[in-house]
């Protein structure tokens, strides 16, 4: 009987064995190199995407980021959080001064603690952000400082952190590439991302979670990437082994590895190379690179015509609660930052739709609206906090100076008369104002800046102006008024504005709130007057009573009181 001739494997050289550490997906890559010196997973060695392209993604992505924060088009708001748990914290820690949150306040305490304070305290939020970030953004600015750099922080930390956002699509590509092993879905995913109209958007605005997204992706990937090469060693070593064994021991038996030579060690290159129709096969793929390019242009292209812009109101789909001025605010800011004889700047504007200090960038007292009230953040009733570049002098919320409703404005005017350095105004250019006493000096979008003129005609205008504005008749008004401010501390405005209401209409509510003021200053005496004065009106049981508080407004019933 003629013998069968025998296949004699030839070991792979060391060289040319599979390393898992540098694998190219956890489901195997094919085949990189074969024979004829291709790439056999494109079949033609080219794919779709040249090698690099998304290193050419992440640079053009950058580029047109960073141009796009740097242009005041882009200062709108899109969220509260992107000021008030960023960088406006970063600039209180780096400049002394500016607002911050609760989330970012020691817990109150102390003899002297408002029921405000009291109040954030039981709504179980103190401390709960972390610094890190903010403090990410402080190291920046520190370091460009240094360097020298002495124009807005507002417009570095925007760019910087759009720096780091621009890294987004580089990092789902490593992602992609870990889990599939394919460059062309890693470069199509890597597209897509970088030009997602809502990615743009929270890419550009300083949000924890668009900061964080690079960092997830790329960790998450070289994890995955770490324990897949681990387990394929294993498997490998394993397979190895047991070959060996059986080629040892069954002589008789055929058995040629020569098909591993060229493969990654996981699954058998089963695919053969046929060269006669790789041509033929070069034009499919050409056709279908065309097709695969022109649908992510138009995508691209499509998705960045759609970024909001501050010019044609298209952000208000994206705003919070869908306020579209925050641009115009900040841009008129911005330019009150640039003046020299800033001593307070009021503004009828909500200040959470601002970029606060950060863009107005003066060590100022300010009136500014939030929400249905003006609330006065004077020197002041700044709260001291220690932090680690010193004494910080900060202005929080529920720490004012004076607190005045919407529908309490004649009083409001008499505040900015008779507080003179409020020498600045941001004011919408449709609201009604005074026309003498304070000049147009710079307008923009829906808003303009007034300053005070401080001539001596003007200046007694102003004061008959404030002689002549009658106290508001309106007492569910004063008691409202007069109720914040007990809760904030300031107890002496408190008063009057109760006296007046008492004046009025001295119903039983507003001596209520005198025996609780009066025993929250510390004054027992004013305390049994007060009290004295409720039972010769009322039944002595209701005078005991805390008074109702009084709601006007829905986002009101937030609060414990």
């Amino acid at each position: 009987m003629k013998q069968r001739k025998k296949h004699i494997s030839t070991p792979r050289p060391r060289d040319q064995m599979r390393n898992p550490l540098i694998a190219d997906g956890f489901l195997g890559n094919n085949c990189k190199k074969g024979n004829h010196g291709y790439d056999l997973d494109n079949e033609d060695g080219q794919g779709l995407f040249p090698r690099y392209s998304e290193w050419i993604v992440f640079v053009v992505t950058l580029v047109l980021r960073c141009n796009y924060v740097s242009q005041k088009d882009s200062w709108w708001v899109l969220h509260p959080d992107e000021i008030f748990q960023a960088m406006e914290v970063a600039y209180s820690e780096l400049q002394g001064y500016g607002f911050r949150p609760y989330e970012f306040l020691p817990p109150a305490s102390g003899p002297n603690v408002t029921s405000a304070r009291m109040q954030e305290s039981m709504l179980g939020m103190y401390a709960m952000r972390s610094f890190i970030y903010p403090r990410i953004l402080t190291g920046a600015g520190y370091i460009a400082l240094l360097l020298g750099y002495n124009s807005s922080l507002f417009v570095l930390w925007r760019m910087f952190h759009a720096s780091i956002t621009s890294c987004l699509p580089l990092s789902v590509y490593v992602f992609c590439k870990v889990v599939t092993g394919n460059h062309d879905l890693s470069m199509i995913s890597c597209i897509l991302v970088a030009s997602s109209t809502h990615l743009w958007v929270f890419g550009t605005h300083t949000l924890l979670n668009s900061f964080l997204s690079p960092f997830v992706f790329l960790v998450i990937g070289y994890l995955i990437k770490f324990i897949t090469a681990f387990s394929v060693e294993n498997n490998i070593n394993g397979n190895v082994q047991e070959m060996g064994n059986g080629i040892q021991h069954n002589n008789n038996n055929d058995y040629n590895i020569h098909t591993m030579n060229n493969c990654n060690g996981v699954h058998r290159c089963n695919k053969q190379v046929d060269t006669s129709n790789h041509e033929s096969v070069q034009i499919g793929r050409n056709e279908s690179r065309v097709c695969h390019v022109f649908v992510l242009g138009y995508f691209s292209g499509f998705q960045y015509q759609s970024v909001p812009n501050s010019t044609d109101n298209s952000v208000k789909e994206w705003t919070y609660e869908g306020k579209t001025d925050s641009h115009d605010v900040n841009v008129c800011l911005d330019f009150i930052g640039q003046q020299s004889d800033v001593t307070g700047v009021f503004m009828d504007r909500d200040i959470h739709m601002t970029g606060g200090y950060t863009v107005l960038r003066q060590n100022v007292p300010w009136f500014s609206l939030i929400n249905t009230e003006f609330r006065e953040f004077s020197k002041e009733s700044r709260l001291a906090v220690w932090s680690f570049y010193g004494n910080r002098e900060i202005s929080i919320t529920s720490q004012i100076s004076n607190y005045v409703h919407i529908q309490n404005t004649p009083f409001l005017l008499k505040c900015l008369i008779r507080q003179k350095e409020y020498n600045y105004l941001v004011m919408k250019i449709t609201r009604q104002f005074i026309t003498r006493g304070y000049v147009e000096v710079f307008r923009y979008g829906t808003m303009h800046v007034l300053k005070r003129s401080f001539d001596s005609q003007e200046e007694s205008y102003l004061e008959k102006v404030e002689k002549s504005i009658t106290d508001n008749k309106n007492t569910t008004i004063l008691k409202y008024e007069g109720q914040w401010l007990m809760s904030y501390g300031n107890y002496n405005l408190a008063e009057n504005k109760f006296i007046k209401s008492a004046e009025i209409n001295s119903d039983l509510q507003v001596y209520q709130f005198l025996v609780e003021l009066y025993r929250r200053k510390g004054e027992p005496v004013k305390t049994r007057d007060a009290f004295t004065a409720c039972k010769q009106k009322f039944v002595e049981a209701d005078c005991l009573k805390n008074a109702r508080k009084i709601t006007l407004f829905e986002h009101e019933r937030i609060s414990l009181k």
